[in-house]
């Protein structure tokens, strides 16, 4: 297995640390939360994003869907870390749609 933050081979039986939680939905599919294994939380190695290629400290994780397979291992999909998901997550820059006027237009009011 290979770790996916710090692309470290690891031997059988090292594990990668990791959290799932349970699907809102009801669906197949759980986020999870992957922080890494021994090694890059032990600072031996360097962390990044396979997404965006950003350096990661310690304390920063990888974001992910889980997909549960029948009779088969787990499906694993990485969506990014805690700054591309950021990211993404922003409000689009507020563009005004419809200028700002009154319902009534200017020559109805002064022709009353």
């Amino acid at each position: 297995m290979i770790c996916p933050v710090c692309l470290a081979k690891l031997a059988n039986g090292e594990l990668i640390q990791t959290q799932a939680f349970p699907s809102l939905t009801g669906g197949s599919d759980k986020q999870m939360h992957i922080q890494g294994c021994l090694l890059c939380l032990g600072g031996e190695r360097s962390r990044c994003c396979p997404v965006c290629s950003a350096k990661l400290d310690p304390k920063e994780k990888l974001i992910a869907r889980m997909f549960d397979r029948p009779f088969n291992r787990h499906h694993v999909h990485i969506l990014g870390c805690d700054q591309c998901r950021n990211h993404k997550r922003r409000p689009p820059a507020t563009v005004e749609r419809f200028p700002k006027e009154s319902p009534i237009s200017p020559s109805r009011m002064s022709g009353a």
